[in-house]
């Protein structure tokens, strides 16, 4: 169903074939579910004759996904960098695209499964990590309990024995695991992983006022300013992503274009 209506909403139109070709099924089952999808959503797709395909309805609502461009938009990043279509994808005719080639670090599958295996077992696990302050990699125990993505790279949220504190460690520098046994740490008394802090941000007030308009509308301020809600522990890659990091304000107001308007409600900021 969900498929239906994800093809009507960005397609426009769909046909019996895609449900039989996509999910391997028969022509009788696939008129079946259009008629079943028909009872979920009036109104929502019509038969065109002339085409002999579906079509989004001119009353259309979408009932079962979402129609916010972010569902689109990483569906379409899912195909890669390029236009390849493997037919694996909801969508049916994506449009000519490019994507620029990711720098993410490569995580390594066997790590990772140790990693999800500590987190739904709550054991605490022997790693060999190469921090960025030692020539090589030391021996460490951690008890992991979350995971991380700052844009760029996945980390793993996790109490440090040795540091006797939650910190974030960079998976794919996670060279080897070794021992497992049951944590004494509690998740919960991680106390900036389950607290959020909202960060507000507005353009520039250097800009000109078609500059701020134009800012203000990319990233949907209303009356001068946007509120992104994230967790404590992961502030600090939100605001090196938007680039509101303590080299904010050697930047030019055209290269810097959004400034951070709580400052002070950040911890550790030294803005």
């Amino acid at each position: 169903m969900a498929f239906i209506e994800f093809r009507l909403l960005w397609d426009g139109e769909m046909n019996r074939s895609d449900l039989v070709d996509f999910f391997g099924i028969s022509a009788q089952q696939a008129s079946a579910d259009i008629q079943q999808y028909k009872e979920r959503a009036p109104g929502n797709l019509t038969y065109d004759r002339n085409a002999k395909r579906y079509v989004r309805g001119e009353h259309f609502a979408p009932a079962l996904v979402s129609d916010r461009a972010e569902a689109y938009t990483e569906e379409l990043l899912g195909l890669g960098t390029t236009t390849g279509h493997d037919g694996s994808s909801w969508i049916g005719s994506p449009p000519p695209y490019a994507a620029l080639p990711s720098a993410r670090r490569s995580v390594d599958p066997t790590i990772l499964r140790v990693l999800l295996q500590a987190i739904r077992r709550n054991h605490m696990v022997e790693v060999e990590y190469q921090s960025m302050n030692r020539p090589s990699p030391t021996t460490r125990w951690l008890s992991p309990h979350a995971l991380g993505y700052d844009g760029q790279r996945w980390h793993v949220r996790a109490y440090s024995h040795r540091h006797e504190m939650f910190r974030d460690y960079v998976i794919a520098r996670i060279v080897s695991t070794g021992a497992q046994e049951t944590s004494t740490i509690d998740p919960a008394t991680d106390a900036e992983w389950h607290q959020t802090i909202t960060v507000r941000i507005g353009p520039h007030e250097k800009l000109s006022d078609g500059q701020k308009t134009a800012i203000a509308w990319e990233y949907g301020m209303r009356d001068g300013s946007a509120e992104i809600t994230v967790r404590v522990s992961m502030v600090f890659y939100l605001l090196r992503m938007l680039r509101l990091d303590n080299d904010a304000g050697s930047r030019s107001p055209e290269a810097q274009q959004i400034v951070l308007l709580n400052p002070e409600d950040i911890p550790g900021n030294t803005q």
